[in-house]
């Protein structure tokens, strides 16, 4: 069973046909992040996310 499916002959040769889809980093249910627009830097190996869901922390 393949971990994802590709329609596109682009993508696959971009990622290549025995690549793995791994979770990387993860927070409870309750706080929700990293939704989208993740990016692999290839000279550094790493992968950079962002979120627009953390709550809101009262300062006063």
């Amino acid at each position: 069973m393949a971990s994802f499916i590709s329609y596109s002959s682009e993508f696959n040769s971009l990622i290549g046909y025995k690549s793995e889809i791994k979770l990387i980093a993860s927070r409870p249910v309750s706080v929700p992040f990293a939704h989208e627009g993740g990016a692999f830097v290839p000279t550094t190996n790493e992968v950079w996310f962002t979120a627009n869901q953390l709550p809101i922390q009262n300062t006063n």
